[in-house]
């Protein structure tokens, strides 16, 4: 029999799991914003292969698709939709911030690792198979283009190319399998 009260609990456990996620993505960006600051004040923006207005700019860029995320929240109708859709908007945030930040030499690529785990709270099993094939596939893609020179024009300055080597293979092997044993957990 079907039971209107279970599905606005359910849409409302969603809807306070959502908060948290955005929440958790304002705290990492934070900790991205700090890390950059920390290094600009340091050695200042010629310690970035990337300009340090387009480092803010991508911030910046985070922290109001994140706004308008959580605006959003209580007034959509199909927040499984909407869960999708922000875990994708991370996955394509985190690939972005690898681009930005050297590519197959970029620190943030443990970030995925979070976007999976994001999808499976979010999403369940289901969520965190489809986050994870999606991690692989833009990683991938991504490392794989760089390999190819594919973006080059587009890609920061003072940055070592990308090759196709043993490296870069067992890199990617590696990052995969992560990817693919969180779905487990």
């Amino acid at each position: 029999m079907w039971n209107p009260w279970a599905e606005i609990e359910a849409r409302e456990e969603l809807g306070a799991k959502l908060k948290w996620f955005l929440l958790g993505r304002v705290a990492v960006l934070s900790c991205f914003f700090a890390v950059v600051a920390i290094g600009y004040l340091g050695r200042g923006e010629q310690g970035y292969p990337v300009s340090i207005h387009s480092l803010l700019y991508f911030v910046g860029l985070t922290y109001a698709v994140t706004l308008v995320s959580a605006l959003l929240i209580d007034r959509l109708r199909d927040l499984t939709a909407f869960s999708y859709a922000q875990v994708g908007i991370d996955l394509l945030l985190i690939t972005g911030a690898i681009y930005l930040t050297s590519g197959v030499d970029s620190p943030f690529a443990f970030l995925y690792s979070l976007a999976i785990v994001n999808g499976a709270v979010l999403l369940f099993s289901n969520g965190a198979l489809l986050t994870a094939a999606a991690a692989t596939v833009l990683y991938d893609g991504l490392l794989l283009l760089l390999a190819a020179g594919i973006g080059d024009d587009m890609r920061p300055h003072g940055l070592p190319p990308v090759r196709l080597d043993g490296a870069l293979l067992s890199n990617l092997f590696t990052t995969n399998l992560t990817f693919l044993s969180l779905i487990h957990i």
